[in-house]
Formats: C-alpha cells, structure tokens, sequence
C-alpha cells in the first residue's frame, strides 16, 4: 500500500550546499542554499532570489563554489540561512568559515566543507542559475582507500 501526496518537491535527498562568492572588496560571502541539483554531467543548477547579495556577487564575478553542508556544520547553516549578506559583511567569518581562494575560478572555498564544487556562471535567467563544474575538491579525511570521496564519511 502507498500513499500519495501529489504533485510535491520531494527530490529526496537534497544536499544543502553553501553558496560562496567574493564581494566587490573581495570579502568572502556565502549564503545557504537547498533548491541545487545535478543539470547535467558538467553543470549545478541553483534556485536563487534575485535580491540576495551572493547573486548580485555571483552575476559580478561570473564564479562560485558549492560546499557541501555535512551535519557538523548544522549551526553554520542556521545562521548563514538567516543573516544576509547585505547586513553582515563578515558572515562568512562569524558563520566558523575558513576561506580559502580557488586556484580555479574568483570564488572562497570554505576548508570546513568535506566536498566543494568550482563553477563559472553559465547562465541566470529569473533566479535559475547554470554553473559549469570546472574543479572538485574533496577534504582527505574523507576518502577511501583508493583516494575517491566516500560519502558515508562526509556525514551530509
């Protein structure tokens, strides 16, 4: 037996990713982000309000990371998810965030993230933005014998 619940967004599971930009300073900003998937094998997809300043840092920039939340980041998800980047310039510091620049696109890699995408800006059309996945860098802790991420150890 099932039950329906029609036409609901359960995409499950959804990773929460951080999304991080530099700012017109180059001071690192990041925003939490839950509506991300696949687009396809070379490119993220991210929902984004216009309004917000990682979009307004992403469109400036053309570049962005995706670090991938793991459950010992929870209280960084909360607070990142309720400050905006307009009010609090230094969110990403206060948020525990290490940044790291990418040696790959103008864009924070946060340390504390067990996996991180480097993307440059494809597209963003009504808050729809298209990355193209141009680097991934894993934290070695969180690898297997042979050197591949291993998701059990991510802990997402």
């Amino acid at each position: 037996m099932r039950k329906n619940y029609g036409g609901t967004s359960w995409y499950l599971p959804m990773p929460i990713v951080f999304v991080s930009t530099y700012d017109e300073e180059g001071r690192a900003n990041v925003m939490v982000a839950a509506w991300s998937g696949i687009y396809d094998c070379e490119h993220v997809y991210l929902s984004l309000e216009m309004g917000h300043k990682t979009t307004h840092n992403l469109l400036l920039n053309r570049s962005f990371t995706l670090g991938f939340a793991s459950k010992h980041l929870v209280g960084a998800c909360e607070y990142v998810g309720r400050v905006s980047g307009y009010e609090d310039v230094d969110k990403f510091h206060k948020a525990g965030f290490t940044a790291t620049p990418s040696t790959i696109v103008y864009a924070p890699l946060i340390e504390e993230s067990p996996l991180c995408l480097e993307c440059c800006l494809v597209s963003c059309e009504n808050g729809i933005v298209i990355g193209k996945i141009l680097n991934t860098s894993a934290d070695e802790r969180v690898l297997d014998e042979e050197g591949l991420p291993d998701l059990s150890k991510m802990d997402l």
